[in-house]
């Protein structure tokens, strides 16, 4: 089964501009990345190391929940699949927290959850 991640957040949150950034830096780590908001009809499932999924927020999949300070929506609260908020202030939280403006933090993030999840600690 290959891993799946979502990454999930109110409209504005800055979900396509992450993923956008995130996806070039796995492939840069020698990760095979497909970003299910942009599947084309070519997807080759053997071909892929890691799905990367833009909103799913109810599916029970691990995710990534993003969050801005100037977002007039608060915060939701994290669901159990939720491993880390990824955001531009401080969250008390027993989550995981990431700097939203720090991609390669968030690479960082991914790559050590895809390696736990097949087995390459």
């Amino acid at each position: 089964m290959i891993p799946m991640l979502g990454i999930t957040g109110y409209s504005g949150s800055g979900k396509t501009t992450l993923l956008e950034k995130l996806v070039p830096l796995l492939i840069e780590r020698g990760v095979t990345v497909a970003d299910l908001y942009y599947l084309s009809t070519q997807f080759d499932p053997k071909l892929t190391d890691l799905i990367l999924v833009e909103g799913f927020k109810e599916e029970p999949i691990d995710k990534i929940l993003l969050h801005r300070r100037e977002m007039t929506k608060p915060l939701p609260e994290p669901d159990s699949q939720v491993l880390a908020l990824a955001t531009d202030y401080f969250v008390q939280t027993d989550k995981v927290q990431l700097n939203i403006n720090d991609i390669s933090s968030i690479a960082d993030f991914i790559m050590q959850w895809y390696r736990q999840k097949c087995g390459q600690i």
